[in-house]
């Protein structure tokens, strides 16, 4: 059967032999992201035509590939790959899937549960230097933004639901990797999973309701060596209820354990917006409840920091009175180098337009559009073209930004006050700046909206998902046979000590100051 495929105003034609729509997409080099895979979340529609030629709104996850059909492919929630085949069912095409040197190869998945998105990286034990990168949006999303409504939703009886959705969500994206790159699942070998406390007890299928409430007990919060459908899995150990893996495969990630000779501070932008200082003995951590903005999740227009998402934007005011603008977008190119059209808008870009509306005096300190009409309709970041809707950053998009800055701005002053409170400790003179920013964040913007001090523009460097190079570290020390790598995790998790924000009088004090762009 004939699937027709319309993406960025290109469309590809593809003969396929597939049950279902989304088995067809992936032949074609269509990663369509399914939220819940089950038809609840709604989170996978799209625009499709039949064989009577209307376009319909369906779900892509529900359905079936049972006739010539055209399909309109979403700007978001998608990662298209068209150095495919065009015809996936040829000839050339079945006796090449196969690669027969791959098949000799250990396989190993590093997984990072995020509260939004779940990233992975493929190692090969044959080519250590090299990994093959997915990201997915978290399916447990459903039930809940962040971590405390999902610990409700255990609460109310959802725990083995959201467990088998992380479950499904890696099964599914091992399936992905085996058909795409002519793999067999005989030989994956090892698994690496880093991610917060809920998140790492969610995988676990452990009781998350004592991190609801007072005293925030966390269990079992060690690392662990698991079983994942029959292949060895390491679990990075937390730290606290709300100090999780992530953060200590972070610290991992960045050395933080071997640098004595510098005050090390790891900002991860995550949904929790966690966050570390330390001078390679001694460790300090904090985490407070960002919301998903900075990951885009909730952004009328956002993406996660993938090919097609706009990561950076400059405005230049132009007419008689200055009074409009043009835009200059960077948008993540794909593995060719080819920049596409944009699909959306990521967390970096969205920092840097909030950033730039700032600077022309189109949005005030207080998050709000200066101007009616920007209120009403918002600020338009693309003009798309027949086929979809533009990108249009709204008022209230503006507004969940400055609320994720503000907790984190917050989060760091409470942090460093603490820190610095001890003798013989010094203020950071490296700052990481982590996050699913894709090609990074610009630090300017940073600066200009009050996420970091201007003092620290010279000493802050953006090192993107350092929890999922986290566990890709250990993940290839592991396949190479260093079961001792694991030792300096556990050491690292250990070594932390743990500041309880909501115990904090002084975080709500500085929390309402910081509630204004700079």
């Amino acid at each position: 059967m004939r699937l027709t495929i319309v993406w960025n105003n290109e469309k590809r034609d593809f003969d396929c032999n597939e049950d279902t729509l989304h088995g067809a997409l992936q032949k074609c080099g269509v990663l369509f992201m399914q939220p819940c895979g089950k038809g609840i979340c709604k989170g996978c529609r799209a625009s499709i035509s039949r064989e009577d030629g209307e376009f319909k709104t369906e779900l892509v996850c529900q359905s079936r590939f049972d006739c010539d059909m055209t399909i309109v492919l979403p700007q978001s929630g998608v990662k298209v790959d068209w150095d495919l085949k065009k015809d996936t069912d040829t000839e050339e095409n079945k006796n090449t899937s196969k690669d027969p040197n791959k098949k000799k190869s250990n396989l190993g998945l590093a997984v990072d549960i995020g509260t939004t998105t779940v990233g992975f990286a493929l190692c090969s034990s044959d080519d250590m230097g090299i990994a093959s990168f997915a990201l997915s949006d978290n399916p447990q999303i459903k039930y809940g933004w962040d971590v405390i409504t999902r610990i409700l939703a255990a609460q109310d009886g959802d725990d083995k639901a959201m467990g088998d959705a992380i479950t499904d969500c890696i099964d599914d994206t091992i399936d992905m990797f085996c058909s795409s790159m002519g793999y067999d699942r005989n030989q994956f070998k090892r698994i690496v999973v880093a991610g917060n406390t809920t998140m790492t007890h969610l995988f676990l299928r452990e009781d998350v309701t004592g991190m609801g409430e007072y005293p925030f007990d966390p269990g079992n919060i060690s690392y662990r060596v698991a079983k994942f459908n029959g292949i060895k899995t390491d679990i990075f150990p937390c730290v606290s209820a709300f100090v999780g893996g992530d953060i200590v495969s972070g610290m991992y990630a960045m050395n933080m354990d071997k640098d004595d000779k510098h005050t090390n501070l790891l900002i991860d932008l995550g949904t929790n917006g966690e966050m570390v200082i330390g001078d390679g003995m001694h460790f300090l951590a904090t985490a407070t409840a960002a919301g998903p903005a900075f990951e885009a999740v909730g952004i009328s227009c956002g993406m996660p920091g993938i090919t097609g998402a706009i990561n950076d934007i400059k405005l230049t005011p132009f007419g008689s009175e200055g009074d409009r603008v043009t835009i200059t977008r960077s948008v993540i190119r794909d593995g060719n180098g080819v920049m596409p059209p944009p699909r959306g808008i990521c967390g970096s870009g969205l920092i840097a337009t909030v950033s730039e509306l700032v600077r022309l005096g189109l949005v005030n300190k207080d998050g709000t559009f200066t101007n009616d009409l920007l209120r009403k309709k918002g600020f338009t970041v693309y003009y798309a073209g027949p086929y979809e809707k533009n990108l249009v950053l709204s008022q209230d998009d503006v507004r969940q930004i400055l609320v994720a800055k503000a907790a984190v701005s917050a989060g760091i002053k409470v942090l460093l006050d603490k820190w610095m409170s001890e003798d013989g400790h010094k203020a950071p003179d490296r700052v990481y700046l982590a996050g699913g920013f894709g090609d990074g964040i610009d630090l300017e913007a940073a600066v200009r909206i009050g996420l970091i001090p201007p003092e620290w523009k010279d000493i802050t460097k953006p090192v993107g998902n350092t929890s999922l190079w986290g566990t890709e570290k250990l993940l290839r020390a592991l396949l190479s046979g260093d079961e001792e790598e694991g030792n300096r995790v556990i050491w690292l998790a250990g070594s932390t000590k743990v500041i309880n924000l909501a115990m904090e009088v002084e975080f709500d004090k500085q929390f309402v100051k910081e509630m204004h762009y700079e």
